[in-house]
């Protein structure tokens, strides 16, 4: 939990319950970028993220009093094994957004933190985002992205050593 400039806020691995508020967390994305509203958007967004949880982690800021104040999915790219090396995910971040009410005051960095940290631990090989994403990239430099092509920023993590390879594997073909 953490309290900046007044405003206490916590944030934690987004469950079940959750998915209405990521919805509608996505539902201010699309309005802040001039979108309109859509009849049933929040159940099919709910829907769609309870079905496919276990690819598209989040982590979402709430106030003490509950309100959504922010939050970070993530979608797991699973890929395939190579001769020589072990399989591991790479990420992309689908969005990281923060109210506007509560901007500026290190909920988003602690969001991105929470999902760079899930994404070490689950040994992915890069984490990229749109470089188009908005407000965000002075956070993304200081937490060690870097500019892929014109429309990504990635942040690569080094590769495991050779010890956690499976035996008989020998390297990188």
């Amino acid at each position: 939990m953490r309290a900046d400039q007044g405003q206490l806020w916590q944030v934690t691995r987004a469950r079940t319950a959750d998915a209405f508020a990521l919805a509608a967390l996505e539902l201010q994305i699309s309005r802040e970028q001039g979108g309109a509203g859509e009849t049933g958007f929040l159940d099919r967004y709910a829907d769609a993220w309870l079905t496919d949880s276990d690819r598209r982690p989040a982590w979402i800021a709430k106030s003490l009093d509950g309100r959504p104040r922010g939050g970070v999915t993530l979608f797991v790219v699973d890929g395939l094994p190579r001769p020589g090396r072990l399989s591991r995910p790479w990420v992309h971040v689908t969005n990281l957004y923060v109210t506007p009410g509560a901007r500026r005051m290190g909920a988003g960095e602690e969001l991105l933190r929470n999902a760079l940290a899930w994404c070490r631990d689950n040994r992915a090989l890069w984490v990229q985002l749109g470089a188009g994403a908005s407000g965000g990239s002075s956070l993304y430099r200081r937490a060690g992205f870097t500019s892929a092509d014109a429309r990504l920023v990635r942040l690569d993590f080094p590769e495991p050593s050779r010890a956690h390879l499976p035996s008989g594997s020998g390297g990188r073909a």
